[in-house]
């Protein structure tokens, strides 16, 4: 029996704490879509989502969103280091239906923020929302699986890698997160980043 791999993340993983330090890259992100290239006219970036929160004693608020914008730049925004608040740009960002936010379970991390946080984000829990992809609804339709998938169990049958769970419970709400927290919250968004593009090309025709 082959040994079990874990997926990694070799990028650069930005992690902000503090309020100011989250305008420059979302700006960057919302330019993009607003004024895309003269030779790509109907430019889509696509985004690996994810967000932790304390799970013990009671559940906390959202405490960390993560977003993989390609396969070597995840970005970690610490809500609860910055007071609880979320930053101005973050919610044009994920209204923007040129943004295309992937992961598993996705629809419960919008509705778990817009309850947490009181944000206006009723147009991503609607089912018809193209810019919300579940990869579990995905990779079932387009490869012709019946999975109730886990992401590290998806990673594993798409990817041949798994996740290492150890971090998931540990405290998210702790300033500064440790490198262990921050490699486990990259891996999470990049995987969902890759998963999308896996299941992409390998849809089965017909299906």
């Amino acid at each position: 029996m082959m040994a079990k791999t874990y997926l990694s993340f070799s990028g650069d993983i930005h992690y902000h704490d503090h309020l100011h330090t989250t305008h420059h890259v979302l700006s960057t992100l919302l330019d993009q879509l607003v004024s895309p290239s003269p030779e790509v006219l109907d430019t889509k970036i696509v985004v690996g989502f994810d967000c932790e929160w304390r799970a013990r004693p009671t559940p906390s608020k959202v405490c960390l969103i993560q977003l993989c914008i390609d396969s070597n730049e995840c970005h970690l925004f610490h809500i609860s280091a910055m007071n609880y608040t979320i930053p101005p740009l973050l919610v044009p960002l994920l209204l923007n239906d040129k943004c295309l936010k992937v992961g598993l379970n996705i629809e419960n991390d919008f509705w778990k923020l817009q309850r947490d946080y009181n944000l206006p984000l009723d147009s991503l829990l609607v089912s018809n929302n193209k810019s919300v992809i579940d990869l579990k609804v995905m990779a079932n339709q387009l490869l012709g699986l019946s999975g109730n998938w886990s992401l590290s169990g998806l990673c594993e049958h798409l990817l041949g890698q798994s996740i290492r769970k150890e971090q998931r419970l540990t405290d998210w709400s702790q300033k500064p997160l440790t490198r262990q927290q921050r490699d486990y919250a990259a891996v999470d968004a990049f995987a969902s980043y890759e998963l999308y593009f896996e299941i992409k090309a390998n849809a089965v025709d017909g299906v």
